[in-house]
């Protein structure tokens, strides 16, 4: 073995006993043998060594390219600033126990630098241009870390000189403004393969470090364990149903017995949490574990704002959960682990639906008010017939119950009675009831068939009873004392306003005036209300409407005739739209406005009222009609021919239980409709006739006497 190579293995021997030793006194006795024999080595380096001698003769009498001082001019101002770059290198406890040769030899290759607090002198991710000597306490930005130099040895970026790392691993700022020296990368790797010693600090100094932060490590890692094992205790004593997702999506090993519980399985580590959440949703799962990638995906992405992207609501077992998601990360921003806790919000999506239900319920109810107080008669009207229909109803069933066929007049009455309700409900906004309604017509065509059935009607006259406690519940309201005396009277708003204050007052007296004045109302209370409620109907059937009214200026009526008029001739305009009006497309077809028109006009002439109500829609077929009323066998055929023979066959449509429709709708159907309006215009003791023109429209005209 050559001197050299012996010189070599005798210098690393000590120098190791020198860096694994703990005992101080070891530790200085093996830098002393390794200091002589790097002497001795050196001197067989000759042509290497020489480079380094040279270093130093030159940095005391000559200027070279990596040093500055105030005063380069003079060799004493060199000497000062040499002694002052060694008095830091032998200050560092990284270099302590460096030999004169290595200190000299850093202070003669290392450059001057000013470092100043939150201006990164190692940025992470960025290359390191060379070794940091630091003296002062250094910062990791971000991370919030302290390093003191007992840790460091007061040498950074040394990892990635020695190894030619091409990266820094984290950021590293001073506390405070401080002059440091900065030995070029390209220098140090220069010195490193024949000055061993220096080699050999450098290692000593990262193996110290890395020690010391394997150690934090380990005592970090066994405070998680004792906090992991503290919080699932925690966990299952709060009820809490939480766990943990790793990067692959699977549940981790840490989760409460309350998550297992809500999710279907008593051992849940490894299971994929999206497929128990999830439950197949193809489009769902993509979304999810795209979401999952990116968190885990290094810290290129916000977390906070990856988070949002995963499911918030999850259906497990007919229960309702809402997700919650956190996350921990490292010193350097990277994602370790994702927890979820799952919230129970079954009762509480249940207590908002019924909110809901009953703040929709409550609207509705306004606004059913709001219809009720502008026309208060025609609804406590409607109260009466519903209170008649109901009694009639009850009779009905009774026979059932007996077995008795009912009387196929009694039937019709009860026909028409449901169908008149129908469409006040549908006026006041009673959709509940109006559905109601119809389904009790159903049930007594069904008797008039010989097919009712007691249970049927039973229970068709408790739904109807339901809808009508409530219809009379929105009277009630107003106050009883208000609803009797306006009974049968409709009241302007300030007029009613007036009337409420009165009734509270307690006078008597001006309560009989405002009340007495009514008795004669403007004629267009026939109309009131019309307008808003044949648009409504237009609107579900897909049609456009305009309304007219034309009536003399002076012209007032009996508040009992206005109130008849009213509510029994809707049934013709609700015909008038239903049959009559076309669909816009139809009537542009037919060269007609899209926009149908109704118009209603009242005049008096000899002591009668006449009131026509007048659509420019399709008109009537009469060969249609005829042909149908003959196909109907519940029709007398003798009276539709006499009919026919007359030249009248518009009074086959006012014939008992006679319809145009082919199908039965929430509108009409049913049969009783004009036959209704007849009905009433002779208990008045009036005429109703009906003219059309197929293409142009229909006309229903009534004919009253005014005493």
């Amino acid at each position: 073995m050559s001197k050299q190579n012996a010189l070599k293995e005798q210098y690393l021997a000590a120098l190791a006993e020198r860096i694994e030793s703990s005992d101080p006194q070891t530790r200085f006795e093996a830098a002393q043998v390794a200091f002589q024999l790097f002497s001795q080595l050196t001197e067989e380096l000759a042509p290497e060594g020489a480079v380094a001698y040279q270093f130093g003769e030159r940095f005391a009498q000559a200027d070279l390219p990596f040093f500055s001082s105030p005063d380069d001019e003079t060799k004493q101002s060199r000497e000062a600033a040499f002694a002052a770059r060694l008095a830091l290198i032998c200050g560092l406890p990284g270099l302590q126990s460096a030999s004169p040769w290595t200190t000299h030899l850093l202070a003669s290759v290392a450059e001057e630098v000013q470092l100043e607090p939150g201006e990164d002198f190692l940025s992470p991710y960025r290359p390191v241009t060379g070794l940091y000597l630091v003296p002062g306490e250094v910062l990791s930005p971000g991370l919030g870390l302290r390093l003191p130099l007992a840790e460091s040895g007061g040498i950074f970026g040394e990892q990635s000189c020695r190894f030619e790392t091409v990266q820094a691993a984290m950021p590293l700022q001073v506390a405070q403004s401080t002059g440091a020296l900065l030995v070029p990368k390209d220098r140090l790797l220069a010195l490193l393969p024949w000055n061993p010693e220096l080699r050999g600090l450098l290692i000593e100094t990262v193996l110290d470090k890395n020690s010391q932060k394997i150690k934090k490590l380990s005592q970090e890692f066994l405070a998680c364990n004792a906090e992991l094992r503290l919080s699932q205790q925690i966990l299952d004593n709060i009820g809490q149903a939480s766990l943990s997702i790793d990067e692959k999506g699977e549940i981790g090993s840490h989760y409460s017995s309350v998550a297992a519980q809500y999710l279907g399985h008593q051992e849940l580590a490894g299971r994929p949490f999206a497929d128990l959440i999830l439950q197949g949703d193809r489009k769902a799962l993509r979304s999810y574990y795209r979401a999952l990638a990116m968190i885990f995906g290094g810290n290129q992405f916000d977390p906070k704002v990856v988070l949002e992207l995963l499911p918030k609501r999850a259906n497990l077992h007919g229960r309702q959960f809402r997700l919650h998601y956190y996350f921990t990360d490292d010193h350097l921003g990277f994602v370790t682990s994702v927890f979820v806790r799952l919230e129970d919000i079954t009762k509480e999506l249940a207590l908002q639906a019924r909110q809901q239900a009953e703040a929709e319920r409550e609207e509705l109810d306004r606004k059913v008010q709001e219809k009720i107080r502008a026309n208060l008669g025609a609804f406590l009207s409607l109260l009466d017939l519903i209170e008649y229909n109901q009694a009639h109803l009850e009779d009905l069933n009774k026979n059932l119950l007996a077995q008795t066929q009912p009387d196929p007049q009694d039937l019709r009455g009860m026909m028409k009675e449901l169908h008149s309700i129908k469409g006040l409900c549908g006026q006041f906004g009673l959709g509940d009831l109006k559905t109601q309604v119809h389904q009790a017509e159903e049930q007594i065509q069904r008797c008039a068939r010989g097919e009712g059935v007691a249970a049927d009607m039973l229970e068709a006259i408790k739904i109807t009873k339901k809808g009508y406690r409530r219809a009379k519940g929105l009277i009630d309201s107003l106050g009883p004392e208000v609803v009797r005396i306006l009974r049968g009277v409709n009241f302007e708003r300030g007029e009613y306003d007036l009337l409420v204050a009165a009734v509270h007052a307690k006078d008597w007296e001006q309560v009989g005036e405002l009340v007495l004045s009514r008795d004669l109302v403007p004629a267009a209370k026939v109309v009131e209300h019309w307008e808003r409620d044949l648009k409504e109907l237009a609107k579900d059937l897909g049609k456009q409407v305009s309304f007219t009214f034309n009536a003399p200026a002076d012209l007032s009526l009996h508040q009992d005739l206005a109130r008849i008029l009213n509510f029994e001739l809707r049934h013709c305009y609700r015909n008038a739209i239903d049959h009559g009006i076309e669909l816009p497309e139809q009537r542009q077809a037919a060269g007609k406005d899209p926009v149908g028109q109704i118009t209603a006009s009242l005049e008096v002439k000899a002591g009668r009222l006449t009131l026509s109500l007048q659509d420019d829609g399709a008109g009537i077929d009469w060969e249609r009609i005829k042909n149908k009323a003959l196909e109907k066998d519940h029709l007398d055929h003798a009276v539709v021919q006499g009919l026919i023979d007359q030249g009248e066959p518009w009074r086959i449509l006012l014939l008992p239980g006679f319809s145009s429709q082919d199908m039965v709708s929430q509108v009409s159907g049913r049969g009783v409709g004009l036959d209704a309006v007849e009905s009433a215009v002779g208990e008045l003791g009036g005429t109703l006739t009906i003219q059309s023109e197929l293409g142009q429209g229909t006309c229903f005209l009534v004919d009253l006497p005014l005493s």
